[in-house]
């Protein structure tokens, strides 16, 4: 193993703050362009957004840095199974025939609205919405802490520098350029998150001699389906039926009925444009989350013969991504630079959740 103590060339500070400093760009350029600075516009973008950049956007509210921590590390030492969540997808079909019609319909800016509307008790809109704000603080607590947590242990970023950063970012360009900041911010993070997987997946497959040799190691190793257990049981780790039950509900719920999915089909000028941003949702999700799964098999390839958590190298399984592109992207200026910004756009994207509104 090489050394893999923590560096940071000049290159890779440009790359992270390039993509910091555009982040607050289009805040500030929202903020400025446009001086009609009503409710509508500030919280719904006046109701006249795109749907493709909104679909991005709906895309990236529930992709965090765990997903770019936990999705390679979870292929690398589980396998294959993890990607049954992909068959959650079919509920989205669904929410398109029950939930998004009747919430499209009302142009509500909160859900819970429909709370106080349904049962006229604004009582249980409030309660609605207060479950919201602690579901949305728990969430947030783990998705910055986790990254932040990572990148000390490994690259040597203090924990607490990570946490204001990703912060105070993401609150400022919020509040200052309101739903269409969110919207085009969520477009550049998505966008960075996946050309650092994009770019780990390329160096990593070239290293190691190409993609069959890839797709050998992890049949040599079981990572591709070979342990699949299929019946329901609450006293195994994963199985099918376990993933794809708790895979469709969470999707169901989330694009149903969440109130940041219902705030983006609302903010669109038609229906058509909702069913749109619903729609091209479904392959990118899967991009994704196959772009994930295929960066862990790769890991794997690379370390088949030393496991850095067996090793002693790393603590956790979590750390093998960054554990990697320390030791192995750090000759390459820029590369260490674009993954931290990977994980800070994962959890940048997050912070702004609670800035959409709870009632």
């Amino acid at each position: 193993m090489t050394d893999t103590s923590p560096t940071f060339t000049a290159v890779d500070y440009v790359v992270f703050g390039g993509v910091l400093f555009f982040s607050l760009f289009i805040g500030l350029y929202h903020a400025f362009r446009v001086r009609n600075r009503d409710n509508a516009e500030f919280l719904m973008g006046s109701y006249n957004l795109s749907w493709f950049p909104v679909s991005m956007s709906m895309l990236a509210t529930y992709i965090s840095a765990i997903l770019v921590l936990g999705g390679p590390a979870e292929a690398y030492y589980h396998g294959m199974m993890w990607l049954i969540v992909l068959a959650g997808q079919v509920a989205k079909p669904i929410v398109a025939v029950t939930f998004l019609p009747v919430f499209y319909k009302l142009r509500l800016v909160s859900v819970y609205e429909y709370l106080e509307m349904r049962f006229r008790s604004r009582v249980i809109r409030l309660c609605g919405g207060g479950t919201f704000v602690l579901q949305i603080v728990l969430y947030l607590s783990v998705v910055i802490y986790a990254p932040a947590l990572a990148l000390a242990s490994v690259m040597g970023f203090p924990v607490w520098a990570s946490i204001v950063l990703v912060g105070v970012i993401g609150t400022v360009y919020t509040a200052l350029g309101g739903m269409r900041a969110v919207v085009w911010t969520d477009m550049l993070q998505l966008s960075v998150l996946l050309l650092g997987m994009v770019a780990i997946i390329i160096k990593g497959t070239i290293d190691v001699g190409g993609p069959a040799n890839v797709w050998r190691t992890s049949v040599e190793f079981g990572r591709t389906g070979q342990d699949f257990i299929y019946p329901f049981s609450l006293y195994e780790r994963h199985t099918v039926s376990n993933l794809f039950l708790s895979s469709f509900l969470g999707v169901m719920t989330a694009y149903g009925c969440h109130q940041t999915m219902i705030q983006r089909y609302n903010s669109l000028p038609r229906l058509k444009d909702a069913y749109m941003a619903l729609a091209s949702n479904v392959p990118m999700s899967i991009i994704l989350l196959v772009t994930a799964f295929f960066t862990g098999l790769v890991l794997l390839t690379v370390y088949k013969d030393c496991d850095p958590l067996a090793a002693g190298l790393i603590e956790k399984k979590d750390q093998i991504l960054p554990f990697y592109v320390v030791e192995h992207l750090r000759d390459f200026p820029g590369f260490a630079g674009l993954f931290v910004a990977c994980l800070f756009s994962g959890a940048l994207r997050t912070t702004i959740v609670v800035t959409n509104g709870s009632g």
